[in-house]
């Protein structure tokens, strides 16, 4: 669908920024990271910070999808959508609360699982061109 091409890149873009927002330095061999503690809070806030802004850009997208009614709320994609979407929040919500309690490891899970979760929204969006992206 040609009117929507436009969009496609802002939910995909959405997708790629909150995949690279869980990124974390490895442990050395004695189970310690090689940077300041504080760093990586700071890092960790930052990086939940522009995941819920990407959140926020894939939900807008879709708002104007239903908007110009690509996207016609009730079906399974929209379903599929609105389920990635609200699960993204969740886990977005979950690695916060993670964070804020320095548990690094429930942290990056949740972060994972927040992208997982904006990828199917993404592949319902994607799924509308009837094609791959």
């Amino acid at each position: 669908m040609k009117r929507m091409g436009f969009l496609l890149p802002l939910v995909m873009g959405a997708s790629l920024l909150l995949s690279a927002c869980g990124a974390a330095p490895a442990p050395n061999s004695a189970g310690s990271v090689p940077i300041a503690t504080e760093q990586i809070a700071v890092d960790a806030d930052l990086a939940i910070s522009r995941a819920f802004d990407a959140l926020e850009l894939a939900t807008s997208a879709v708002d104007v999808l239903i908007a110009v009614k690509v996207v016609k709320p009730g079906t399974p994609v929209a379903l599929t959508i609105a389920n990635g979407l609200e699960t993204t929040k969740t886990w977005l919500n979950i690695a916060r609360s993670a964070q804020k309690l320095s548990l690094g490891p429930n942290y990056l899970f949740a972060m994972q699982k927040a992208a997982a979760a904006l990828a199917q929204a993404n592949a319902g969006v994607v799924s509308l061109t009837g094609g791959s992206h």
